[in-house]
């Protein structure tokens, strides 16, 4: 694998990861912390100072990643790179979709900092943006913008970010913030519905994707694509099965009266909820470096395409 391919995917595992605590904490925000109590306004505060800092690293890998685009597409150093920058930008398909993308950053950065009720609930434009303009820059684009692909990657984008960014949300919360330890039940059955929707919504989209870009079961062990994506499952369901026992095991001795028997270990229920989440919110960012190598490799099913028309193009000739 070449250093270039490192270096993007670092920028994209970088990408992914602040765009995941961004949905996530607007998730959380939005769906977990209840409405009216006084008390979780010092939560839904640290949880906004988060997501500005996420939307600053955001505003970065953009950065770095244009950088990047043009100095490929220039073929020169950084001089000839900055000089065509405008073209990159005004003429380019990406150009248009990174102006797109960094006007939602904008826009999502003025939210963030209005800090009030309303500004909370516009959230999701400039998210939903983000994350559409991140699919159409991936292998999703190959069959055009407006495609089933497309649709089914944009809401793979949002319901992963939002799944694995709360959990990283959740995590930073523990970390000595208010209010989190008195809460704890209520906002943990909260996610668990909210992760419950959102993992359906990878399930679906995930199999539809991975149909689309493999050639065939083959490719799991075949391909440098398929083995990465193997890899990647297998980190998917381990994140599945820390989630399963902490909602069905952890959650019922969280409960008010609950029997404090429920939970799989003599730790008390809460450090073992807490515990459980930050092995979540490490096997998610593992997923994310996966998912950034993906992005920089050519799915098995456009490699047997391509070699089929290379076949072609011989017996042809």
């Amino acid at each position: 694998m070449s250093a270039p391919i490192l270096v993007l995917a670092l920028i994209r595992w970088l990408d992914f990861a602040a765009f995941a605590v961004v949905a996530g904490a607007a998730g959380l925000d939005l769906v977990v912390l209840p409405r009216g109590p006084a008390e979780l306004e010092l939560p839904r505060r640290a949880l906004r100072r988060l997501s500005l800092r996420a939307a600053g690293v955001l505003l970065l890998t953009s950065t770095a990643e244009l950088g990047l685009r043009a100095l490929t597409l220039a073929g020169g150093g950084i001089e000839t790179a900055a000089a065509a920058l405008p073209s990159v930008l005004a003429r380019t398909h990406f150009g248009s979709l990174w102006l797109t993308r960094a006007g939602a950053l904008a826009l999502l950065c003025l939210l963030l900092r209005a800090g009030h009720r309303f500004a909370s609930a516009a959230l999701p434009l400039p998210i939903a943006a983000v994350a559409l303009a991140t699919s159409l820059t991936g292998h999703a684009a190959d069959r055009g913008d407006v495609s089933l692909v497309a649709l089914a990657d944009w809401l793979h984008v949002l319901a992963s970010a939002t799944w694995t960014g709360g959990l990283l949300g959740l995590g930073y919360l523990a970390l000595g913030k208010p209010g989190a330890p008195a809460r704890l039940g209520e906002w943990a059955r909260r996610f668990s519905r909210l992760a419950g929707l959102c993992l359906l919504g990878v399930v679906v989209s995930g199999v539809y994707r991975a149909w689309i870009e493999l050639a065939g079961v083959s490719a799991l062990w075949s391909t440098d694509y398929g083995r990465v994506l193997a890899v990647k499952l297998a980190f998917v369901l381990g994140l599945v099965g820390l989630g399963a026992v902490n909602r069905f095991r952890v959650l019922p001795a969280l409960s008010p009266g609950g029997r404090r028997g429920c939970a799989v270990s003599h730790d008390a229920p809460e450090a073992l909820f807490w515990r459980l989440v930050a092995r979540e919110a490490a096997l998610a960012l593992i997923v994310f470096a996966c998912t950034a190598l993906l992005v920089q490799l050519t799915p098995s099913r456009h490699l047997h395409h391509h070699a089929s028309e290379a076949r072609s193009a011989r017996l042809s000739s």
